[in-house]
């Protein structure tokens, strides 16, 4: 997977955070992904939380493929937000 844009938006509509799987309501900043993975192009949308955590992985961390939802068990399995919560609640 390649990102091929990233920028920090306001949200206007309710979407669902590719890190952790929670809501992410109306009129939240967040930060948006376009990934090119093989022939098929997607959004990503990371709340803030995720975001941060994400900025405190190695380089080398970063290059992991997390699928959608994985990266709130990587937090917690390795310590960086043992108390991140995952499923249906908001952000």
């Amino acid at each position: 997977m390649r990102v091929i844009s990233f920028k920090k938006v306001k949200t206007r509509k309710s979407h669902q955070c590719w890190g952790c799987t929670k809501e992410i309501p109306i009129g939240i900043e967040v930060d948006r992904t376009i990934n090119i993975d093989g022939n098929s192009i997607g959004t990503a949308y990371w709340c803030p939380q995720c975001a941060v955590l994400w900025g405190k992985l190695s380089m080398e961390d970063q290059s992991d493929v997390f699928t959608f939802g994985e990266f709130a068990q990587y937090c917690k399995d390795t310590g960086l937000a043992p108390l991140m919560g995952r499923g249906n609640e908001k952000v």
